[in-house]
Formats: structure tokens, sequence, C-alpha cells
């Protein structure tokens, strides 16, 4: 990285600059426009936006109450601590050191850490809530004990360096390991594939929530994503004969060296409407984060304070992939619905019609395959 060769900060009342230690220091109510690159280490306080990049040669230590939009780079580890307030990333986090206690570890109690952008890092542990739309890269491990979301892709582990990732109270797009996984308690996927290769895929409870349409559309609940019903063990819309979709231990499988834990094998017509859902909000968060608007006096993303800032988000997030699942999820229907008739006639093959919902269902079944409802014949 060659802008790491060269030391650049901005001169600042607010900013202190320690040459025995080679350190940088954001003191509380600063606000800078410009990169603070080549420095061993910046410590920053609560009540500071940074609009530049950072990089830095061996840690970046971040206080709650603070945004900072532009990448952050440390050669060894990048520490987040929310416990003073909400801590808003907009861009990239990498911590590339191998040394012991090297990576990205987000921690405190009173706030949470949104990241709008992708982290990459020998190791990662997430012990504060957090919400990160992007993906998510680690060489080594991944631990995210705190109810967090990860709207992108979450891969652990390489070919040559097997991984280990373990994910509880936490809502993930999806999960490919080289190693070990563990899933612990009420863990939520997307998209419905968890993949160990060269490793051992574990649960702690019987099932892994998978976030679908019930659960994006849910009255129930203002954060489908991190359900307070679901942690309590219980649904409001399972006494309606509905509930959520899930993964089960039945569900694994082992093929050579890589075992799954996956649903594809039941070959249900849902099954179509869940890629729809994944692709819609994925690329609903992606769009979302490339229409934000900091303004550096007020402390505020697209007029929101940042201490609302994490309630906005979701709800943002799912407005539009509610907007967007609405008008595609009937084309997809009719669609799957015409595909299926067409497989009956071709074969020859006698079926029924649905009368609740339409699908065509084998002539000899008394249950519909798409809403589970009684055929009348």
């Amino acid at each position: 990285m060659p802008g790491l060769l060269e030391r650049r900060f901005p001169t600042s009342e607010k900013l202190s600059y320690d040459s025995s230690s080679d350190v940088v220091h954001l003191i509380g109510g600063y606000r800078g426009a410009e990169p603070i690159v080549g420095v061993r280490a910046i410590d920053v306080d609560s009540d500071v936006v940074q609009v530049g990049d950072v990089w830095v040669l061996d840690t970046a230590s971040l206080r709650g109450d603070l945004v900072l939009k532009g990448n952050i780079i440390a050669g060894n580890a990048i520490n987040l601590d929310v416990t003073s307030g909400n801590i808003a990333v907009i861009g990239d986090m990498g911590a590339l050191g191998d040394l012991e206690g090297s990576g990205v570890k987000i921690q405190g109690e009173k706030g949470t850490v949104i990241v709008f952008g992708n982290i990459f890092a020998r190791s990662i542990v997430i012990d504060a809530p957090s919400i990160i739309l992007g993906n998510i890269s680690v060489f080594s491990e991944l631990k995210i004990s705190a109810p967090s979301i990860v709207l992108g892709r979450v891969l652990v582990g390489t070919r040559n360096e097997r991984g280990h990732a373990y994910i509880e109270r936490s809502t993930i797009f999806q999960l490919y390991v080289h190693g070990n996984i563990e899933i612990g308690k009420k863990a939520t996927v997307v998209l419905p594939v968890i993949a160990s290769v060269g490793g051992s895929l574990s649960l702690q409870e019987d099932l892994v929530r998978v976030l679908s349409f019930p659960c994006v559309f849910c009255a129930e609940t203002r954060n489908p994503f991190l359900c307070e019903h679901y942690f309590k063990g219980s649904c409001p819309l399972s006494s309606k004969g509905e509930g959520y979709d899930y993964l089960a231990k039945y569900d694994l499988s082992k093929v050579k060296e890589r075992e799954y834990l996956s649903w594809y094998w039941r070959a249900s017509p849902l099954m179509v409407f869940q890629n729809v859902l994944a692709k819609k909000l994925y690329y609903s968060s992606l769009k979302f984060s490339k229409s934000l608007r900091l303004d550096i006096g007020k402390k505020e993303i697209n007029g929101i304070p940042l201490d609302q800032l994490p309630s906005h988000v979701l709800e943002q997030v799912l407005l539009i992939t509610r907007g967007e699942v609405k008008g595609s999820f009937e084309e997809t229907k009719q669609e799957l619905f015409k595909t299926i008739e067409e497989f009956f006639k071709s074969r020859g093959e006698s079926f029924i019609k649905c009368p609740h919902c339409g699908m065509p269902n084998p002539a000899s079944g008394k249950v519909c395959v798409y809403c589970g409802k009684e055929l009348v014949k």
C-alpha cells in the first residue's frame, strides 16, 4: 500500500500527534475532511466525524458516537468500542496482521456498529450489536455472539488455511467456511445454504430460522431480522397455521469433504421464491448504502441522528425489499405455476389446480405442495 509510506494528517486543534509513539489522537468535537495515513496508530474519541481514509501501520481504536466516511486499513488491529454510543463506518474495513490479537474486534454495551461496506481480517470478533451491509472475509476465526445482522456473504478460511466460525442470535445472508462451523442459539440465515469444506458443521439447537416471506412481511415485529418472538422461542404466526421457515438437523448432508445444511433437497416450489427474496434483500441493502448523505456538522446521515440510525437503516432496507419483492413475487409465482403445468402436460399426466393459490398438483394429491391447504376435487 504505497499511501502508507508517507505520513499525512491535517492540522487541527482537535487533533494531536505524539511523535515519540507516532500516534494520532482525534479529540471529541473533531470534524475533518482529509485522509490520515502513514502513522503507527490512531486513537479516536467520541463525538468525531472523519471524512477521508484512515490507514495506519498498527492499530486503529475507535470509541462510540462517531462517523467515519472512508476506508479503515490497519496493519494489525481495528478495535471499535460502542460503550459511549453508535459507530457508523461508510467504507470498507481491513486488518491484515498475523500477530496474536490482530484482526477486528467490536465490543461495548450501549451502542451499535453500522458498517456500510465490507470487512476483511485475519480474525473478527463481534461482541456488540452490529449491522453490516456488506461482505465479510475472514482468514482464521469469526465469532458473532451479540445480536447482529450481516446482509452480505460471509467467507471464512481458505483452501490452505482452515478457519472456524461461530454464530448465535444473529442474521446472516450466507455462510461458507473452509473449516469448522458452529451454529449457536437463535441463528437466522437468508440464503438457506450453510457449507463447511474440510471441516465439521454442528448445531446447538434443532432449528435454524430462514428469513423468508412470512418473516419479512410479518406485522407482529418491527425488526424481523432480530425477531424478539424467535428469541423467546415463540412465533405469533404459528397459531394461524403459518410461522417461519427453517433448516433442521435432518437437512444436514455430507458429500466427500463438504458438509451442508440446506433445504434444496426438499425440491419445494418455495425454493424459487426464497432465491428471489434473497436477491432482492441483498441488492436492497447495497442500494441503500449507495444513497447516503453525511452532514458533518450535525453528525447526521440522510438527516437521521446517529443514535436513531440503526433502526432507520433496517426500516429502509425492509421498505425497499418489500416494494421490490411485491412487484416480482406474483410474476415469479405465475411463471412457476405455468412451468409446472407445462411439465404435467408434456408427460401426459393429469393434475389438479389448487382452488386457493392456483398451483398445479398431481391428481393423486390431497394437500397443495405450495400453500399446504386441502385440495378440493
